[in-house]
């Protein structure tokens, strides 16, 4: 009757559950993909044909996705940070009255060289890229068409529309007397 027991009692497998499967297979179709672009030499520091990533194992397919997170938040952090940095400068150029004579170019140059302005960045758009992750990606390309934006032109055209309806209001009001 023990023998029976034995045989009815379900043998415990080590694998892998379900969830960690379909993870496995989407970490490796992004591998995949990346060796399909040829990118795989600069993402994992291995140089992958899509051939070499069909034959990893599930603890090289996870290590080389890390390596491919790492790189990519780091692209993505230094990015943000730059952007950030040149918008600041511009905004704050913008604001300033003009007596200053504020370079807003040379201002975020002289700001890209501070590590540790850069440093407190970095680790604020890491802990943004960790909160909100796929949001940033959103953020970095409103940063970009931000920082294209020449505020200057923009205030001179504002400024010189604003003399013309002033001055087309002042000459319809002496009209009307």
């Amino acid at each position: 009757m023990a023998e029976v027991e034995e045989y009815l009692v379900p043998e415990v497998v080590d694998s892998p559950p379900p969830e960690e499967d379909y993870d496995l297979e989407i970490k490796l179709e992004f591998l995949a993909i990346l060796a399909s672009m040829g990118g795989t030499k600069e993402y994992t520091g291995v140089d992958l044909s899509v051939d070499n990533v069909k034959k990893l194992s599930a603890k090289d397919v996870k290590k080389y996705h890390l390596r491919t997170q790492a790189v990519t938040g780091k692209q993505m952090t230094t990015g943000l940070v730059e952007n950030f940095i040149n918008i600041s400068a511009q905004t704050l150029s913008h604001m300033l009255p003009s007596r200053f004579n504020l370079d807003s170019e040379q201002l975020a140059k002289d700001w890209n060289k501070n590590e540790l302005l850069k440093k407190e960045l970095t680790i604020f758009a890491g802990y943004l890229g960790f909160k909100f992750g796929r949001l940033l990606a959103l953020t970095s390309a409103l940063f970009d068409v931000v920082k294209n934006i020449k505020f200057r032109q923009l205030q001179q055209k504002c400024n010189s529309a604003e003399q013309t309806l002033n001055s087309t209001s002042t000459t319809s009001s002496t009209s009307d007397q």
